[in-house]
């Protein structure tokens, strides 16, 4: 848990930078496959729906007269989720 902290917070860093240096926001999404095992059957995650509207509720919620920087980290999941 202390490991992710420090993940989140060295990536809120280096956003807060780059939305500085170009006058921007940065709407991000870093999804990793995760596989979850249980005792009865294993689930993997990726890409899906609700993240989708995340990223078009952040870029909503920005100022049009902001640019955007869009930044997409996944390994794939549902084609209608990237579209």
């Amino acid at each position: 848990m202390f490991r992710q902290r420090m993940l989140e917070g060295t990536r809120l860093r280096l956003i807060v930078r780059i939305e500085a240096s170009r006058n921007s926001r940065v709407v991000l999404l870093v999804h990793r496959q995760e596989s979850l095992s249980l005792p009865c059957f294993s689930v993997v995650r990726f890409i899906g729906i609700n993240d989708s509207k995340e990223v078009i509720r952040a870029i909503h919620l920005t100022d049009p007269n902001v640019p955007l920087d869009i930044v997409l980290h996944t390994p794939g999941g549902l084609v209608l989720a990237s579209l």
